[in-house]
């Protein structure tokens, strides 16, 4: 190794001497400046909180700056909620909102104190080249934010409403759809704590949007009234009467698309308390019982003759066990639970829409569509009457005076009846449609007379015998 000569020995030595001299002197500054700073009640300089900064402040300056800083902050809106073209500004004061002032100060206050010597003046060195913001938590009252979220969901939701149509005086009026809206509480609640937390200001409402079933372009060539039928009832049987308005109501509004099958049970739901139906009477079998749902037949029936003259195509009916009074023999359809339904076909080339419609004590089925060339008039027939005259039976009892009758079953006559759909163009009868053979079984009268009554007695009494 090559030996220094000695006036570089001598230059090396002095280096050295002033380098550990530099050291020791910057070392001595930095012990004293650390010891200054922990000796003061300032903050340490590129502290900042809320965007105000503290260095230099003593802790009540600095409660005084970033209070100040705060109100101003949350005199705005702490969120603003929205939906479209819809916002709901939610202030401080809504939900009191509040910050723990102190608590943000003393954070501040600590920056460059805590750990040891070194600690603290690596820390203070990276403040004093970065700065350092102290996070704040905002405080507020969650109850009032959830019965915010929900006046707004309350005001928000609805169920999709389908476009409808009418045809007054010949003129088609259709009703636009309506989308359905339904607002997420439990999610939307997250997202506004979340943003409340990160200092966001707009939040967008989680809102699930389902479409109607039935839009306007569904129903634009729906321009005439294909079909009308009218049935009456009495209005002063309350039950009755709410249990054909309900179903009316079910009825009303039906889109059936070309090739589809109505079904009338499912149109109107299961007759149940549960979908609004009351016990009115009903037919079971020979008798007439109380039963929920009575009446809707009324309904169905009227439907039936609707879709008859709509020259529409049948393809489930069923006649009732006894005649009915609102419609003619061969022109009643009955329903019951899911084992008996009316249904019919679409068969035409565009959209068929049924309405329902009540008023006082009458009820009407319209059916609407769009008149094709050559569209019939039609006409329902009944044909092949035939009357089956019911028979008295005489059931005597000892137990019985007499001179006492007492009638058990009362009696009905019987019916078969055939039906025919009958069209017309141009006045000209073009088609002769069979359409069903309906049997209304007899109903024979049961009387319960005494043992001892003489049979002539009887006959004379009895005249329906």
């Amino acid at each position: 190794m090559k030996k220094l000569p000695g006036l570089a020995k001598i230059n090396l030595k002095f280096f050295t001497i002033i380098f550990l001299s530099l050291f020791l002197v910057t070392v001595a500054g930095i012990v004293a400046l650390n010891s200054s700073y922990a000796l003061s009640n300032s903050i340490c300089g590129g502290v900042r909180a809320a965007g105000v900064e503290l260095g230099g402040l003593a802790q009540t300056e600095a409660e005084t700056a970033v209070a100040a800083k705060i109100k101003k902050i949350y005199s705005q809106p702490v969120l603003i909620l929205k939906h479209d073209e819809q916002s709901w500004p939610v202030m401080a004061q809504d939900i009191d909102c509040r910050v723990d002032v102190k608590d943000v100060v003393g954070k501040a206050y600590l920056a460059g104190r805590e750990g040891n010597a070194l600690e603290r003046l690596r820390e203070r060195f990276y403040i004093y080249n970065n700065g350092k913001d102290i996070a704040f938590e905002v405080l507020y009252d969650q109850g009032k934010l959830k019965k915010i979220i929900f006046e707004i969901a309350k005001t928000l939701n609805r169920a999709a409403c389908n476009a409808a149509v009418k045809i007054v005086d010949g003129r088609q009026e259709i009703t636009p759809e309506i989308k359905g809206i339904n607002i997420n509480e439990t999610e939307l609640f997250a997202l506004a704590s979340e943003a409340i937390s990160k200092k966001k200001r707009s939040v967008l409402l989680p809102a699930v949007i389902t479409q109607p079933d039935i839009t306007q372009k569904d129903l634009v060539n729906i321009r005439d009234v294909l079909a009308s039928y009218t049935t009456y009832f009495e209005s002063s049987a309350a039950d009755r009467t709410h249990n054909v308005v309900l179903a009316a109501g079910y009825l009303d509004g039906a889109l059936v698309r070309p090739g589809d099958i109505y079904s009338f049970n499912k149109g109107i739901g299961p007759r149940t308390v549960e979908m609004g139906y009351r016990d009115a009477p009903v037919y079971i079998g020979e008798d007439i019982v109380p039963g929920v749902g009575g009446g809707i037949c009324q309904v169905s029936s009227t439907l039936y003759n609707a879709i008859l003259l709509a020259d529409l195509q049948l393809t489930e009916r069923e006649n009732h066990y006894r005649p009915v009074p609102y419609a003619p023999l061969g022109r009643d359809a009955t329903i019951a639970g899911d084992i008996i339904d009316l249904k019919f076909k679409n068969t035409s080339s565009g959209n068929i829409y049924i309405r329902g419609i009540v008023a006082d004590n009458k009820m009407t089925i319209e059916i609407l569509g769009e008149k094709a060339t050559g569209f019939p008039s039609i006409k329902i027939v009944t044909d092949n009457v035939r009357v089956i005259k019911y028979k008295t039976i005489v059931r005597k009892s000892a137990k019985m005076n007499p001179d006492e009758v007492r009638v058990e079953r009362t009696g009905a006559n019987g019916y078969r009846v055939t039906t025919y759909r009958l069209k017309y163009q141009d006045n000209k009868l073009i088609a002769r449609e069979k359409l069903y053979d309906d049997y209304y079984p007899v109903v024979d009268e049961i009387v319960q007379v005494g043992a001892n009554r003489a049979d002539g007695d009887l006959i004379a009494t009895m005249p329906n015998l």
